[in-house]
């Protein structure tokens, strides 16, 4: 039996839930994810609670709204996930931050959300891994939590929030990793392939929008006219035509760098800002209940994960390795369901796919 718990602002247990009528659980790779538990009758929420939290998983979700309809006989609690508490923090100052993207990441959310006076309650930081590779980073009067979710983005190295408890209290650590390559282009994790063939599929549709594609940028920062410093980020790739777009950088201060450090840090704001021109590729399909791969076990949030069908276009194979960008965890009627979306994150034109989990 799932158990969620109702904790205060300390992350201290309140009272436990066993029996509701329905929960919806949404995790997303890219932005905050959020949820909506339902009870029924009329639930008494303790005045002092402040956070849900499911003792089956790590994740945390505030309690932004609670809702009592007694025509329905039922009680809704909804928010988003602890993770958006870093967007109540602005980044008010111009330094530069550099080093690898983990490095980067915590540094962020230790100087403007687990430092007096501006502290999260109960916020610390834990593990962290991922690329190695050096990194600029500027902002100025930008969300915290939105900034970290965009350099997490540029550089496929996300982060999250987990609770650990002990003695029934607990606190909430910033993560930062990386899903698991499940295609056939490797072989250390084992394969997720999505198939009509492997019988674990049953609806399909494909989408692809090339629109609002751009692979080159002319990123300008500081100056006047022919005085303005403009540095070009290529991400064009071989014999592939060239699609241009100008970003203003003017909000990016050289302050003490050299001219190399200073463009070093403008291509990085330049990588990081290409990531909203990409080429939406997507395939909706409905799993199979009775599908091969288990979730969690055989793929989970993050994870690049393999799409074919062998006679989609008439005989053309058609195959897509994509990344699983949200998870939606539904628990209704005794029964449970997945809806993932794998690719992009627009919402109106991403990759979706239901599974019906027994």
């Amino acid at each position: 039996m799932l158990e969620i718990g109702i904790y205060d602002a300390d992350l201290n247990e309140l009272e436990t839930v066993t029996n509701f009528n329905a929960l919806q659980w949404t995790r997303r790779l890219y932005e905050c994810g959020g949820y909506k538990l339902i009870l029924g009758g009329v639930f008494s929420l303790p005045t002092d609670a402040r956070y849900i939290i499911r003792h089956d998983r790590n994740e945390i979700g505030i309690i932004d709204n609670f809702n009592v309809d007694k025509i329905k006989k039922e009680t809704t609690i909804s928010g988003y996930f602890f993770e958006n508490l870093l967007n109540s923090r602005v980044i008010n100052s111009t330094g530069i931050v550099e080093g690898a993207t983990w490095i980067v990441l915590r540094i962020l959310a230790m100087q403007y959300a687990m430092t007096y006076p501006r502290g999260i309650n109960k916020f610390w930081t834990s593990t962290n891994f991922g690329s190695a590779e050096e990194i600029q980073v500027q902002a100025f009067g930008e969300k915290l939590g939105e900034k970290m979710y965009e350099i997490a983005k540029s550089q496929k190295n996300p982060w999250r929030i987990d609770f650990e408890e002990s003695n029934g209290t607990g606190t909430a650590y910033l993560k930062i990793w990386q899903g698991k390559d499940r295609t056939p282009d490797q072989s250390e994790n084992s394969l997720a392939i999505f198939s009509v063939n492997e019988g674990n599929i049953s609806e399909l549709t494909y989408y692809k929008n090339t629109e609002n594609y751009k692979n080159y940028a002319y990123v300008a920062g500081m100056g006047e006219g022919s005085e303005r410093v403009v540095v070009e980020v290529d991400n064009t790739g071989e014999d592939e035509e060239r699609y241009e777009v100008w970003i203003d950088a003017s909000s990016i201060t050289k302050e003490d760098l050299t001219d190399a450090e200073y463009e070093a840090l403008l291509s990085q704001y330049g990588t990081e800002q290409l990531k909203d021109y990409v080429t939406i590729e997507s395939v909706y399909f409905e799993v199979n209940p009775n599908s091969n791969l288990i979730y969690e076990a055989d793929y989970d949030l993050g994870d690049t994960v393999t799409f074919q069908d062998d006679d989609f276009f008439e005989e053309e194979t058609l195959e897509a390795n994509l990344q699983i960008t949200e998870i939606t965890e539904i628990l209704e009627d005794n029964s449970r369901s997945l809806n993932l979306v794998l690719g992009d994150e627009n919402k109106t034109e991403v990759e979706k796919i239901k599974k019906e989990v027994v």
